[in-house]
């Protein structure tokens, strides 16, 4: 590849339920082959169901290990593209973290690297189309919850006045989502090509928070973030039940986090009530 063509790594990351990942790389390929760009930018696609490359998966580890050692992270790439419709998908534990499913920890990669290091850009995409469900169905009611999981996901991006706390772009059907991805995909490789030094992006260092007291709490709830976070998946599940049932049961054993659990899902209904949701 000559020096000045500069070689653009896009990760595609979504649950098998989104049919625009074809259509997504026919567009990656439609930009990269424009007389506009070609000279500039050879654009690279990475997908874990790629047609022409079958990952080796090892027995040991959990898919998505095998997707990080024999294809790219998307940490590691300049543009990730997540597209969501009715499924969150299967969930998921990388590093002793735990993600909603394969594509949370995709896009939590990207954009905890873009925080820290300015790169790569992450787009997220939702398709509004209206999922048909089969009350015959015997997967109703995981197809339920699924679709539960992706409502409450994008409810995040919204503070409590109604704003936008992130950008998120919808789309009704294929048509307009490969309008959408084409026009962005244009506008991103100009600014790249009207600025071929990448502009040094200060990264503020997040603040580590401190916890002072007494490192057994006892009973009480864990409301320190120094030492309480995540659960972001089981408080998901019982927001979903809170939505479908008029009680639900948390039970655990003595110390395994009941308390803590309960006091953030209540944080969450009463951000909920606040904003009229």
């Amino acid at each position: 590849m000559p020096d000045s063509i500069k070689l653009l790594k896009i990760f595609l990351s979504s649950p098998g339920d989104v049919n625009e990942r074809d259509l997504a790389e026919k567009v990656v390929k439609t930009v990269g082959d424009d007389p506009e760009f070609r000279d500039h930018f050879s654009l690279r696609l990475y997908r874990w169901d790629d047609s022409d490359e079958t990952l080796p998966m090892e027995a040991a580890d959990t898919p998505q290990l095998s997707v990080d050692q024999y294809m790219i992270k998307p940490s590691d790439c300049d543009l990730v593209v997540v597209m969501f419709w009715s499924r969150m998908g299967t969930p998921l534990v990388m590093e002793n973290q735990e993600y909603l499913s394969g594509t949370h920890y995709e896009y939590m990669n990207g954009v905890t690297a873009y925080k820290t290091q300015g790169k790569p850009s992450v787009w997220l995409y939702r398709c509004t189309a209206k999922p048909t469900l089969d009350m015959t169905d015997p997967d109703a009611f995981k197809k339920l919850e699924q679709f539960n999981l992706v409502n409450q996901f994008f409810n995040d991006f919204e503070d409590d006045a109604g704003r936008y706390t992130g950008g998120v772009n919808f789309y009704k059907n294929s048509d307009e989502f490969a309008d959408t991805f084409s026009k962005q995909l244009r506008v991103f490789l100009r600014r790249l090509k009207e600025n071929p030094q990448p502009e040094t992006k200060k990264i503020d260092e997040p603040e580590t928070p401190q916890f002072e007291g007494k490192p057994y709490p006892g009973l009480t709830a864990l409301t320190d973030e120094a030492i309480f976070f995540g659960r972001e998946r089981e408080t998901l599940q019982v927001l979903n039940l809170i939505d479908q049932q008029r009680i639900v049961f948390v039970i655990g054993a003595s110390g395994s986090g009941k308390s803590s659990l309960r006091r953030q899902v209540l944080c969450h209904v009463y951000e909920g009530v606040r904003a009229g949701r």
